[in-house]
């Protein structure tokens, strides 16, 4: 990508698709006042569903 956020941009009211074989960013955060976290995964579209490319870095500890 060129941008930071591109197309699509998913939403209750969005009618995107999302295509096969194609990687896209979740990224869910949560903010306060004082505080601000995003927790972001890259997944693949795949024919059912998506696959985590993040998910095994997940358990890692220090």
């Amino acid at each position: 990508g060129l941008r930071i956020h591109e197309q699509p941009t998913l939403h209750p009211a969005s009618r995107d698709i999302l295509r096969r074989n194609t990687t896209h960013t979740v990224e869910p955060g949560v903010y306060t006042d004082k505080f601000g976290i995003r927790l972001e995964d890259v997944v693949v579209v795949q024919d059912k569903g998506v696959k985590n490319l993040f998910e095994k870095y997940k358990n890692l500890k220090p």
